[in-house]
């Protein structure tokens, strides 16, 4: 018998096999019943959790010019008109070293 041979076969295959290799005319609401007489149901098992690296510490800049940080912003005027602005800005002396706007 199939199962005997093959037994984490799930539902869905077992029904499929049936169905297309032994070419019988039984639906899924037959063979389901069956199924679960014979006690062929497959318990849920969870999935494996994936082991993440800790991750390192954020490195802080210890002189001026050793990281920048960059970003654009958008938006929009009362009068519909849309603006960007683009900016630097220095993370040591969280200065902005440069922005610029535009329409």
């Amino acid at each position: 018998m199939l199962t005997e041979a093959e037994n984490d076969l799930g539902f869905g295959l077992c029904c499929d096999y049936l169905r297309n290799v032994k070419v019988n005319q039984w639906n899924h609401k037959h063979v389901y019943p069956i199924y679960c007489e014979l006690a062929l149901n497959l318990g849920i098992y969870p999935k494996a959790k994936l082991k993440r690296n800790v991750p390192e510490p954020l490195k802080e800049p210890v002189r001026a010019n050793q990281l920048w940080s960059v970003g654009c912003i958008h938006d929009q005027l009362a009068n519909g008109c849309s603006y960007r602005l683009f900016y630097i800005i220095d993370d040591f002396r969280r200065e902005g070293l440069a922005s610029e706007a535009w329409f």
